[in-house]
């Protein structure tokens, strides 16, 4: 009923449990108020709402579907509460103005890392999860899902000039690091990271790796064009950089 509607603000009923596949696909809503019964967001509920600035979700809401915001170039920010359970894959792809995402404690995001991804958002500067979510972490501003053991994604437009990926992850999303314009250096602990693609670090050629001698990790890293250093302990030179210097004497 209000696909490509022509209105701006909207306030769903408390009744409302489900907003279907589709309904405001293309409109012009730039407000949106959610029930206190509402459960599920469909599959494209919001697609392409290119005016949609912001939206304060109920607690009780559980399930978000795939690409349900997907193109909602105005939305800055993405704060799901604890009662999420499922978010779908490209739920906020093309969303280019959010700033700050948010995952409660149950929230459990679908990505694959064969090309969809749960978000990309250029302008994003911060990813926060609850404390006792059991899906997803951040270690050193970038998201990662601990039941995949997959890195998902760092921030852009965060100051973070180094990272240390954990040794358990062996998977890295598509566009997992791009434009992340502050990072200079890359620590990865495991010797081999699984179904890595080039894009998952693209618009960061810059980037010092240090990897493990003769890994596929290496090998990989050096034949995608990046500057490669080893260690045989990767976290020592963790030490250095509160010397901002690495062991060989660079600037890092």
């Amino acid at each position: 009923a209000f696909r490509e509607s022509a209105l701006e603000k909207i306030c769903l009923p408390d009744s409302l449990t489900t907003i279907e596949d589709d309904a405001f696909e293309g409109s012009k809503i730039k407000n949106i108020t959610f029930g206190k019964g509402l459960v599920n967001i469909n599959t494209h509920a919001f697609f392409d709402c290119t005016k949609l600035e912001e939206v304060e979700f109920n607690d009780g809401l559980m399930y978000i579907g795939p690409r349900a915001f997907y193109g909602c170039m105005a939305l800055n920010s993405f704060i799901l509460p604890d009662s999420v359970r499922y978010v779908g894959k490209d739920v906020i792809d093309y969303c280019p103005a959010i700033k700050k995402i948010h995952l409660g404690k149950y929230a459990d995001l679908d990505v694959d890392i064969r090309g969809d991804f749960a978000f990309n958002a250029d302008s994003l500067e911060e990813i926060t999860v609850h404390p006792d979510n059991k899906n997803h972490v951040v270690i050193d501003g970038v998201l990662y899902g601990t039941k995949d053991n997959i890195l998902i994604k760092g921030c852009p437009e965060s100051p973070i000039t180094s990272i240390k990926v954990p040794e358990w992850v062996d998977k890295c999303a598509y566009f997992a690091l791009t434009r992340m314009h502050s990072l200079k250096l890359i620590n990865f602990k495991t010797a081999f990271i699984n179904n890595i693609h080039v894009s998952g670090l693209a618009d960061t050629n810059h980037i010092i790796t240090y990897c493990l001698p003769n890994s596929r990790l290496k090998n990989w890293c050096v034949s995608s064009g990046f500057t490669v250093k080893e260690r045989s302990k990767l976290y020592s030179f963790f030490e250095e950089v509160d010397n901002n210097k690495s062991r060989d004497g660079d600037d890092i």
